[in-house]
């Protein structure tokens, strides 16, 4: 279940339910000022927050290593595979463009993460606005209160698989008792055109030729099923 929209501090944002895992994704906006390398961009920074109101699994503190590896997967299947075009957060070339803050935070956790919060990130970006803005002398930009704003250009779908791997089999969707038990696990993502847009396997077991290609034939079906309801 996909719901948008859902926090009204927030500048897009989304909550996404699979089974009894509920993720939320808030995304904030400021202006700043483009990097020297990417003068015409804007730029996206996500983080994924797992703590322990959403499991005991979970500690308080630093970030761990799952959350970093999956809000790095997350940032870089969406701005490698073009998603949005950066470029379109310009505002002046080389003086200002909007950078986006997207906060991902797990709610409750039953397994399967990865695809609750790649789902909600995509979904909260498809619900934010860019607001009018104009430019003063000084190069300083101001919001155009009451102007209507402009959505981002979603190019593409993403849509996430994730398997687990127990002895020969592979199993979708995988509870938090099942990546328990589990040796491996894997995601594959793909689009509305049928095309692999990242595969994400963050330690664990080996899969085989054919495994791999039997993960990836579900993982393209599913994209193809479920993009059309983003």
């Amino acid at each position: 279940m996909i719901t948008t929209g859902t926090l009204s501090s927030a500048d897009g944002s989304s909550m996404v339910r699979i089974g009894n895992t509920t993720v939320v994704c808030g995304i904030k906006m400021e202006v700043g000022r483009p990097q020297e390398t990417a003068p015409k961009e804007g730029r996206l920074t996500v983080s994924v927050q797992l703590t322990p109101v959403c499991s005991p699994d979970f500690s308080v503190g630093k970030a761990s290593d799952d959350s970093i590896r999956l809000s790095e997967f997350l940032s870089n299947t969406i701005t490698s595979t073009k998603v949005i075009h950066l470029d379109e957060l310009c505002i002046v070339e080389k003086m200002s463009s909007w950078v986006l803050y997207a906060d991902i935070v797990c709610l409750d956790y039953d397994g399967n993460v990865v695809d609750a919060s790649l789902l909600a990130l995509v979904s909260a970006l498809k619900n934010l606005k860019l607001p009018e803005t104009k430019n003063g002398d000084d190069g300083e930009v101001f919001i155009v209160e009451g102007g209507e704003g402009r959505a981002l250009t979603v190019r593409h779908h993403p849509v996430p698989l994730t398997f687990c791997l127990l002895d020969e089999f592979c199993l979708v969707d995988p509870s938090a008792d099942e990546e328990d038990l589990m040796s491996a696990t894997c995601t594959f993502v793909y689009n509305e055109k049928n095309q692999l847009c990242a595969a994400y396997k963050p330690g664990g077991a080996a899969l085989s030729l054919s495994q791999q290609e039997h993960c990836m034939k579900l993982a393209k079906k599913r994209a193809k099923e479920l993009a059309l309801q983003l």
